[in-house]
């Protein structure tokens, strides 16, 4: 497989909860804090960029060209001459 790390890949295999001790449902849910250095890095990268995706300024915005708004239009108006027969 190429441009893959093979170090994040078993962490990927690796990563997991603690086992079930118990039904105490105040116990914090969190992950076995060993061999997890790349799955954290990667959720800070997720979760950076969600953060500035929602701070950007879109730089294009695309619009409706001529061709598909009369397209639209003719489709609208063919579908409103349809009758309906009972």
């Amino acid at each position: 497989m190429l441009g893959y790390n093979k170090v994040t890949v078993d962490e990927y295999d690796t990563y997991h909860y603690p086992e079930d001790k118990g039904l105490d449902l105040n116990s914090p849910e969190a992950p076995v804090d060993a061999n997890n250095h790349n799955m954290s890095a990667n959720m800070y990268f997720t979760q950076m960029t969600e953060r500035f995706r929602k701070d950007a300024i879109p730089v294009f915005v695309p619009t409706e060209t001529t061709r598909d708004r009369i397209i639209r239009e003719q489709r609208q108006t063919a579908h409103s001459n349809l009758t309906v027969i009972e």
